[in-house]
């Protein structure tokens, strides 16, 4: 996860862009998992349906869609 927070506190739309399908990756796989942190991961991933790039606003969507 320590990666991830790197990645979605980037200014490169890239970067919160990989973050956010990283953890739609991980929602996918593991929701057994996920399911214990699922108020956190809703918490910071929503703010990116904000994002001023449509492609991290797309990402936080389909992140948010796995979990």
């Amino acid at each position: 996860m320590t990666a991830i927070q790197q990645m979605l506190s980037t200014d490169d739309w890239k970067g919160r862009y990989a973050g956010l399908m990283a953890i739609s990756a991980i929602g996918e796989g593991c929701h057994k998992q996920m399911s214990a942190i699922l108020h956190k991961v809703v918490d910071r991933v929503s703010p990116f349906l904000i994002d001023q790039n449509t492609r991290a606003r797309y990402a936080a969507c389909n992140a948010l869609g796995q979990m």
